[in-house]
């Protein structure tokens, strides 16, 4: 497991700094419990970070809590999807899991877009279609101004493909965004669910599953959550035995 994160950059932007600083010390000195009151408390006053999840996530490993755990090692995810740390945890976290389940196998096609969306961000996507419309943009304009029949024609090319790479970036970014919005993820923080037929209590037990299980919430109904595990199994659980990951 990483060690603690301690970003100068997070002292000096919150008013929370002492508190945060304390929060890090309780955890060297290995009082975890502390350590998870005190960055709760900046929590509660809506500071949100990576490393602050990262950092709550790692005093509830260290208490072999795996919900909460593998919950806040998700939201940090979430929020710094490229650093290789915080997935190394969250595989640790997941280690501790009970229930191992299989995701459902894609087609061809769908690992292909899988594989092309998870390359970057949808807004970092976003980014690289813009540089390449102000690279067409640029180009064209060379186009126009500069005079001899062979640069006019590699200014035109550049100016036509910078077009095409910038609108298939684009529409990368918007259907990977459309999937971020599309998805409710959500990580079992009971110890122990059972899976129902029905948004009541007369339903069917499906199944039964453990903390740290992330699902999706498919939709909400009175104090029920409908949720799709990976395998591709549905059932209705108590909405206060998950926690949803982007209630930022």
């Amino acid at each position: 497991m990483k060690s603690l994160i301690c970003s100068l950059y997070l002292f000096l932007a919150w008013p929370q700094q002492v508190v945060f600083e304390q929060a890090a010390e309780a955890y060297n000195a290995e009082e975890y419990k502390k350590a998870i009151e005190l960055y709760e408390s900046v929590l509660e006053e809506g500071q949100h970070s990576a490393a602050l999840y990262f950092n709550l996530g790692n005093a509830h490993y260290q208490l072999g809590e795996v919900g909460p755990s593998v919950y806040y090692f998700e939201k940090a995810l979430l929020l710094d999807p490229e650093d290789a740390e915080i997935r190394n945890n969250l595989n640790y976290a997941n280690n501790m899991r009970i229930d191992a389940i299989e995701q459902v196998p894609k087609s061809f096609f769908g690992q292909v877009r899988e594989s092309i969306l998870g390359w970057f961000h949808f807004d970092q996507w976003a980014r690289i279609g813009i540089v390449f419309m102000l690279i067409s943009v640029m180009s064209f304009l060379a186009y126009q101004w500069i005079a001899g029949s062979t640069f006019k024609r590699f200014f035109f090319i550049v100016a036509l493909g910078a077009v095409g790479l910038s609108l298939l970036t684009l529409l990368i970014s918007y259907l990977d965004f459309q999937q971020y919005q599309s998805e409710q993820p959500a990580v079992i923080f009971s110890q122990q669910v059972s899976f129902t037929s029905a948004p009541n209590t007369r339903g069917d037990i499906l199944f039964t599953l453990h903390e740290g299980t992330k699902v999706n919430v498919l939709e909400q109904y009175d104090q029920w959550a409908k949720v799709e595990l990976p395998d591709g199994q549905t059932g209705w659980i108590i909405s206060e035995s998950v926690r949803l990951l982007k209630d930022f």
